[in-house]
């Protein structure tokens, strides 16, 4: 089996690449910078979704029988939703390749839970409700996927939720310092629900659905997602233990809003890009739960349970992340 996978340098899309390879799959990768937490192999491709003709030829040579697109401008910017057309472009182009190769039978195209508001569960497939410009991007994408009847003979549309784990983005590592430093805190004593996605269990789920029966995957939409929710709070705790430090101290609701104020002051005026801030606040107090039934019944029990997840974590914090980190600083 022949998978191309783009946006293969990412969080998700190295760790899928690695996972693919080891299991016998002859991966290739695309993305427009080599990678960072995982070693380079040749069939790596560095490549912009913009150059439509390279593209082209990657495809036409590579003549892959399944694809992940995974590529994408992921943050959460007040740039207009004109600056994220790589999340629109980009998959009118791979669209365009994999319609004059005639090769490709299944594409999983990657979107987002934020083409609704955070904490707003859509009634169905097709209720969008973004509140960023990168939401919106991804509301485009699913139109044009769901216009096209997905560009191949089988598809899905994937949503992940927040995905953690080893390799995670450096605004999700920055939780791993602050907690470590004792800079982080929890706002308020409320229990907050989330759907969260432990990298090795959503790179587990993916390769499940491109080994499904055609029946059981084409048209769906699927939230990548752990079946059981964390709590935000045990969840920062045990990984304050797993990094040697005592749990994080707790806020009262309206002090942390007072300083998510303060954060949005700072961020207009003299420190651009503080990261506390009201609507930083609102997503981190905001409880979601997604139905994952669909994607239960397709791949199964998961490999990782949370506590072994957040032994994982810590463990490639202490022993890769963080001395790449002091390194480079």
């Amino acid at each position: 089996m022949r998978i191309l996978v783009t946006g293969s340098s990412g969080f998700v899309g190295s760790a899928l690449v690695e996972r693919l390879r080891r299991n016998g799959y002859e991966t290739h990768g695309i993305d427009a910078k080599p990678p960072r937490w995982r070693t380079p192999h040749a069939n790596d491709h560095v490549l912009d979704l913009n150059d439509s003709a390279s593209l082209q030829r990657i495809v036409d040579t590579v003549r892959p029988e399944q694809i992940v697109h995974l590529a994408a401008r992921t943050d959460l910017s007040s740039d207009s939703v004109i600056k994220y057309n790589a999340n629109i472009d980009g998959v009118l182009h791979l669209m365009r390749a994999i319609g004059r190769a005639g090769c490709v039978d299944r594409v999983l195209w990657t979107s987002t839970q934020l083409v609704s508001r955070v904490g707003r569960i859509p009634a169905h497939d097709t209720d969008y409700a973004p509140d960023t410009s990168y939401g919106e991007s991804k509301v485009i994408t699913e139109r044009i996927v769901r216009g096209l009847d997905g560009g191949a003979p089988e598809w899905a549309i994937l949503r992940p939720t927040t995905v953690w784990g080893p390799g995670m983005s450096d605004h999700y590592l920055s939780l791993l310092r602050y907690l470590e430093r004792r800079l982080y805190f929890h706002a308020g004593s409320q229990r907050v629900p989330k759907s969260f996605s432990y990298i090795h269990n959503a790179t587990y789920q993916i390769e499940r659905l491109l080994s499904a029966p055609a029946a059981a995957v084409h048209g769906q939409t699927f939230y990548i997602a752990d079946y059981e929710p964390i709590d935000l709070r045990s969840w920062c705790d045990a990984l304050s233990a797993q990094l040697g430090v005592r749990p994080a101290p707790v806020v009262p609701a309206p002090i942390a809003r007072l300083l998510g104020r303060l954060g949005d002051l700072l961020n207009a005026t003299v420190a651009p890009g503080f990261k506390f801030t009201s609507f930083r606040l609102r997503n981190i107090l905001t409880p979601y739960v997604f139905d994952t039934r669909n994607l239960e019944a397709v791949v199964g029990p998961l490999p990782h349970d949370q506590a072994s997840a957040v032994i994982q974590t810590a463990a490639w914090y202490r022993e890769i992340a963080k001395p790449a980190l002091e390194q480079s600083s």
